[in-house]
């Protein structure tokens, strides 16, 4: 999983014991972006928590449990690659029409 993390350049925080790490998949500081972000991963079937609700104070991190089968692990990080892909170029979008 660091290897998926490390080629996404996405900060995380690492598992020293434990089935779950803590990623920051939403590069906000708003607590709207984490909200989208967290329906458009729910949208694909993917269900993590976010850090906010772990008392983070800053917003964009996600809980990502990975005590599961290999393959469902590696078809929810293929999810949220693609999520993370679809949210950035729709970000950009936003950004570049309300400039």
């Amino acid at each position: 999983m660091e290897a998926f993390f490390t080629r996404q350049d996405i900060k995380f925080i690492p598992a020293y014991c434990g089935m779950f790490v803590f990623a920051r998949l939403c590069e906000t500081e708003d607590l709207r972006d984490e909200k989208e972000f967290h329906n458009c991963l729910q949208s694909a079937g993917v269900s993590l928590s976010t850090g906010t609700s772990y008392h983070f104070k800053e917003p964009g991190w996600f809980r990502i449990c990975y005590g599961i089968q290999n393959e469902r692990l590696d078809e929810g990080l293929a999810r949220i690659e693609r999520i993370l892909g679809d949210f950035k170029f729709q970000k950009r979008n936003e950004n570049s029409t309300s400039n």
